[in-house]
């Protein structure tokens, strides 16, 4: 998961990533809920959670890019190949 925000015009550009609030637990948590039901039946399943706040780019939209795939996708798919371009598709 990776969750995107607009960048404050009044933060100093040596300050690049967002440290503040929201908590990170919390936001991956609150889409880990919302997932529930839908994506898969309980958050029991889920084996495997990356996540990082980013400032959103020129041309980026603001808001979450999550990337879930089942433990068959998964298999195929080696840790270190997985990326989140800046257009919001996920691809190895």
């Amino acid at each position: 998961m990776e969750f995107r925000f607009r960048r404050p015009r009044t933060l100093p550009r040596r300050r690049t990533l967002p440290t503040t609030r929201p908590d990170l637990d919390k936001l991956g948590r609150a889409v880990k809920d919302a997932m529930k039901g839908i994506v898969y039946a309980d958050d029991g399943q889920v084996y495997e959670v990356r996540m990082r706040k980013s400032y959103a780019k020129d041309g980026e939209m603001e808001g979450v890019v999550v990337l879930a795939m089942s433990p068959e996708e998964a298999e195929h798919v080696q840790a270190a190949q997985w990326s989140i371009d800046p257009t919001g598709v996920a691809g190895a």
